[in-house]
């Protein structure tokens, strides 16, 4: 290397999914010669540029039953519409089952923009919770009282999202399914979040 004017590349891959608290960094950057020289010393700051999501911003919940012919029992409601960042919410799907019901186990799959963040399953007598990636918060199915007689069934879903949530995992659809203890298909819901327009 002659003297004179150097280039100093710094390649930085960050992921789409970082939260605010990872955004912020200080990268120190120092170099030797091969004779124990300095050569030069680089501090090299991030910052997130603006705030794209305001703590505690409302997300807007929507469902779907994805349950076929085969399929016990029908989600028929899902309350609330919405659910406030930075706090824990329990979302309730209202369905009816067709058959009385001993023991089963929940499946959930949790996706924000097509990619899996997480999938988590176990027995739908206790709760099963998923961590989010990047402490996003968690989803967790509340463990149901068995045996169900055949009628109506709440599903309680428990959702604690951060205030910090990036843009990228506030887009989610969350996918929950149970089986029966004899291997029958219980239910099948979709539930969707989306940060909620603001009326101006």
């Amino acid at each position: 290397m002659s003297a004179g004017t150097v280039s100093i590349p710094v390649e930085a891959s960050l992921s789409a999914l970082i939260p605010p608290s990872l955004a912020k960094t200080n990268i120190h950057v120092t170099a030797t010669s091969d004779t124990g020289d300095k050569l030069f010393c680089l501090d090299v700051n991030t910052a997130k540029q603006a705030e794209l999501e305001a703590a505690g911003s409302t997300l807007a919940v929507t469902w779907a039953d994805c349950g076929d012919a085969d399929t016990h029992a029908k989600v028929s409601d899902l309350q609330p519409s919405s659910i406030e960042t930075g706090s824990a919410t329990t979302i309730t799907g209202t369905g009816d089952v067709d058959e009385a019901v001993n023991g089963a186990q929940f499946a959930m799959d949790i996706k924000a923009s097509g990619v899996t963040l997480k999938s988590c399953s176990g027995d739908a007598s206790q709760d099963v919770a998923c961590q989010l990636p990047l402490g996003a918060g968690s989803v967790t199915l509340k463990g149901l009282s068995f045996p169900l007689s055949a009628g109506t069934v709440s599903i309680p879903v428990e959702a604690s999202l951060s205030a910090l949530i990036p843009p990228s995992l506030a887009k989610t659809n969350i996918h929950v399914t149970a089986t029966s203890d004899t291997g029958d298909k219980l239910f099948c819901l979709d539930v969707n979040t989306a940060k909620q327009a603001i009326l101006v």
